[in-house]
């Protein structure tokens, strides 16, 4: 009996503060999106993230072959920068923040020409137009042997390098941030 009474007295209490202040959970779902959005831009920062625009962007810590930084950035629940990495705005946003001052090795990108030699597409399938990718002068001149794409810098500036899909290089990964 005393358990009964005392569910009984709760529902009565929560339902009488719900009345009085609304539900703890509907006012705090109001502004939460906001909130978990901050959270994760806050955690990003902290984990080292770029953040620029809606995107946020990480250089993998290892040097491996293409295929292998792409599976690092899944890892990492990104993919190989290929969205917003297509901006040209942003990209040069991106080379100043990392590059800054200094000359920059290659760093894999999220596009190749490994299904048709010079269709070079993006990971979600879409081609690569000459007015988004800015090649490097003479570029790109690998032929059959260069099929990966990678973002050169050299002070706060950048240019496309294709490149052997074997070579050893970090990646750049790249997160959508929730709207």
């Amino acid at each position: 009996m005393d358990r009964v009474m005392f569910l009984c007295f709760l529902v009565i209490y929560l339902s009488l503060v719900k009345s009085l202040w609304g539900s703890p959970l509907q006012n705090d779902q109001e502004g939460s999106g906001e909130n978990l959005k901050e959270a994760l831009r806050h955690e990003l920062v902290q984990d080292g993230w770029f953040l620029i625009d809606s995107y946020a962007y990480k250089v993998t810590n290892e040097s491996q072959n293409w295929s292998q930084t792409r599976e690092i950035c899944k890892n990492m629940g990104a993919h190989l920068a290929h969205k917003g990495i297509r901006n040209n705005i942003l990209k040069l946003k991106l080379a100043r923040a990392i590059i800054g001052d200094r000359y920059w090795d290659g760093v894999w990108l999220g596009f190749n020409d490994l299904s048709a030699e010079t269709i070079w597409v993006w990971l979600d399938g879409t081609r690569a137009n000459c007015d988004v990718v800015r090649w490097g002068k003479e570029e790109p001149n690998g032929h059959r042997l260069e099929n990966c794409g990678e973002l050169w810098g050299e002070f706060r500036s950048y240019f496309i390098n294709d490149n052997v899909c074997s070579e050893h290089r970090e990646g750049l990964c790249e997160r959508k941030i929730v709207p």
